[in-house]
């Protein structure tokens, strides 16, 4: 009797103690991470498909899924993180919270993380990268059970996203053309500029971006987007020399790259990005403006020939001078803005006139006033208040008298 009742006990508890085992070895297992990519950031080249990677304000939600339903206690109030995955993006450490505060029954749990400006590379999750923080729980949902604690052990995850959150930044810059360089007019001034990674000029809004091109201390020039490497690393900016641009002037480029475009308060226009769509930095690249390169030299002032002069004028009163064609200066720049005006000074004598518009210009006229030996200067002067000159006198005399005042009479017979 005693026998068969020792004998029903040790079956009860060991039926009691397997049940407890059997439990134990089904504590609840990770039996998958996934992770999706959520585009949250307004892309400023409109690449609503990430197709160059995530970028700075996009979200990533990280979900740990467990084999049976697990129950989450004595975590802090919401917000306040109660597990962590820590996780890396190309070489760098992140980590994911979950902060969603205490859950009774659920197989998933999820963790997110906003992607921030200079992230980049593919995503990945050691193993062994899940923690519990602050002395937060998680069992499973079975009353009772003698090892309640929720397995965190799991294995390393690499995944098929990238993310690219990091700006373009400026490695060089320099003009196209020797410090030693004069440049004229048509010609063009032209600075490249180098990025660390591709950039792009070629979506809306930034087809055009441009520099700022100084030529002496106050005026100002636009350098326009010319050119793209095949890499599409290398940007060449020009602006072609103009008549009215200031003369013997240093160009100078002040490297203010275009700047991200919702800082319009402080700059507007085109700018540029990466592929990805992340801005390049902006205002300026640092170390690199302003640049100074060679003079322009869009004016030469016009010239006469060598051997070219004008007959000092010595002529009686009231005799006319006839017509004397003045010499033609040559306009050695040649463009279409310049322009030559030609004038004499000081004022003629009365009766002479100065014709400056003819071709070539004229002095005419009858003196009627004597007037001693004057020094003249005729000048030819261009748009650029550049001149050449060459001088000459003018002397009107009395009227013609003969040596003697009488002559003897003659008488024919």
């Amino acid at each position: 009797m005693f026998s068969k009742r020792f004998t029903f006990f040790i079956v009860i508890v060991a039926i009691a103690f397997a049940a407890n085992a059997v439990i134990a070895q089904g504590s609840p297992q990770i039996s998958n991470i996934t992770l999706t990519a959520a585009t949250v950031a307004n892309s400023p080249i409109g690449d609503d498909t990430r197709t160059n990677g995530y970028i700075a304000g996009d979200t990533l939600t990280f979900t740990v899924t467990y084999d049976q339903t697990v129950r989450h206690s004595n975590a802090p109030a919401s917000p306040a993180p109660s597990i962590r995955l820590r996780f890396t993006i190309g070489d760098e450490q992140k980590t994911a919270d979950y902060g969603g505060g205490n859950f009774t029954s659920q197989t998933t749990i999820a963790f997110t993380y906003t992607v921030q400006t200079g992230d980049a590379g593919t995503v990945a999750i050691a193993a062994e990268d899940l923690e519990l923080l602050g002395g937060a729980r998680l069992d499973e949902t079975t009353p009772g059970v003698e090892n309640p604690n929720a397995n965190l052990a799991h294995g390393a995850y690499r995944f098929n996203i990238s993310v690219n959150a990091k700006n373009p930044t400026v490695t060089a810059v320099a003009f196209v053309a020797s410090t030693s360089h004069t440049y004229t007019i048509g010609e063009d001034i032209e600075v490249i500029v180098t990025y660390t990674e591709p950039v792009d000029v070629t979506s809306d809004p930034n087809p055009s971006p441009t520099l700022t091109l100084k030529l002496g201390d106050t005026q100002t020039r636009t350098l326009a987007h010319t050119a793209t490497d095949a890499e599409k690393k290398v940007l060449t900016f020009a602006y072609t020399v103009q008549w009215n641009d200031p003369d013997d002037a240093t160009a100078q480029a002040a490297v203010v790259l275009p700047k991200i475009p919702n800082d319009a308060s402080i700059y507007s226009g085109n700018y540029i990005t990466d592929l990805a769509g992340n801005p390049a930095e902006a205002p300026a690249a640092p170390g690199f403006g302003p640049l100074t390169d060679g003079t322009i030299n869009t004016n030469n002032a016009p010239a006469f020939a060598n051997n070219a002069s004008i007959d000092d004028i010595d002529t009686p009163v009231n005799t006319a001078i006839g017509t004397i064609n003045l010499p033609k200066a040559t306009d050695a720049d040649s463009d279409s803005g310049d322009s030559l005006t030609y004038t004499l000074t000081p004022n003629l004598p009365i009766g002479l006139t100065f014709d400056a518009i003819a071709d070539p210009p004229t002095l005419t006229g009858t003196p009627t006033v004597r007037q001693a030996q004057t020094q003249y200067t005729y000048t030819v002067t261009d748009k650029k208040d550049a001149t050449a000159a060459l001088p000459f006198s003018i002397a009107i005399n009395g009227p013609p008298t003969f040596r003697h005042q009488t002559i003897a009479d003659i008488t024919a017979r």
